[in-house]
């Protein structure tokens, strides 16, 4: 993945916003804060929208019921971003140091239907979803 399609500017709530897509995980900076405001693992992130207008555009990060929303993003920024995230976030897999959800790791079944998921949003395609569930199903 080229280093332009990793990084845009826009705002977030009315301010201006530095995102980054980092190996492992999505950066938000806000104004000149040397502390990222959020950063989100691309295992989180359940949706990616991203929509061009005239001369910006927007950006949707899904997690779950939460999101953000970045607006005034540059035309040529808003589309290739938004690929590459949905490129990570397709092919995240949860941190081996993550506390496990509910107390317990995931097992195959929900595994299985958090990729289903993943593909019916369009994040993964078909064929990525295929080839994610085969690797599932080589574990078992």
């Amino acid at each position: 993945m080229d280093e332009e399609s990793r990084t845009a500017t826009g705002l977030l709530d009315g301010m201006p916003a530095h995102i980054e897509l980092t190996d492992e995980r999505l950066v938000v900076r806000i104004g000149s804060e040397a502390v990222p405001r959020y950063e989100v693992a691309f295992h989180q992130i359940t949706a990616v929208e991203g929509l061009a207008g005239l001369m910006t555009g927007y950006l949707t990060i899904h997690m779950g019921d939460d999101r953000l929303v970045f607006s005034r993003i540059a035309k040529a920024d808003v589309l290739p971003m938004a690929d590459a995230l949905r490129t990570l976030v397709a092919h995240a897999e949860p941190a081996p140091d993550e506390p496990p959800v509910d107390g317990h790791p995931p097992s195959p079944l929900d595994e299985l239907e958090r990729i289903g998921r993943l593909r019916d949003s369009g994040i993964l395609t078909p064929d990525e979803f295929d080839e994610a569930k085969r690797k599932l199903l080589d574990r078992l």
